[in-house]
C-alpha cells in the first residue's frame, strides 16, 4: 500500500493540487511574488478542514483512539470517499475530541 501511494504521488501533476502560474516572459521577470491557488485535489471545504486538523493532531494518541473508534463504527474496510469519511467519522470524532479538550482545561459548554 505504501509503495502504491508513493507511485501515485510521484505521478501527480501540479495542476492536481493547485492552479499553477502560467509561464510568460513578463511573469518570469516580475519581482512580484507568486502565490499559487491551492485546490486541495478538489476537496470540499469540510474535507479540507478535516485534513488540516488530522495533520495538526497527528501526535495525539488520545485523538487517534477516538478516530479509530469512530472509523470502526463506520467500517474501516469499506471504500469511502473523503467526503463520506468527513461526514460519518470526522464530525463525531471532532465533537468528542473537543469535549475531551474542554474537560481537560475545565471549560464547560
Amino acid at each position: 500500500m505504501r509503495h502504491q501511494l508513493k507511485h501515485d504521488k510521484d505521478g501527480l501533476l501540479i495542476s492536481s493540487f493547485c492552479y499553477p502560474r502560467l509561464y510568460s516572459l513578463e511573469a518570469a521577470l516580475s519581482a512580484e511574488k507568486y502565490d499559487p491557488v491551492i485546490t486541495w485535489f478538489r476537496l470540499s471545504a469540510g474535507a479540507h478542514n478535516m485534513i488540516e486538523h488530522l495533520y495538526a493532531w497527528k501526535e495525539s494518541a488520545v485523538f487517534w483512539q477516538i478516530w479509530k473508534a469512530q472509523m470502526s463504527q463506520v467500517g474501516m474496510d469499506k471504500k469511502l470517499t473523503v467526503d463520506q469519511i468527513e461526514q460519518s467519522s470526522w464530525r463525531q470524532s471532532d465533537y468528542i475530541w473537543g469535549a475531551f479538550c474542554r474537560g481537560m482545561v475545565g471549560v464547560h459548554s
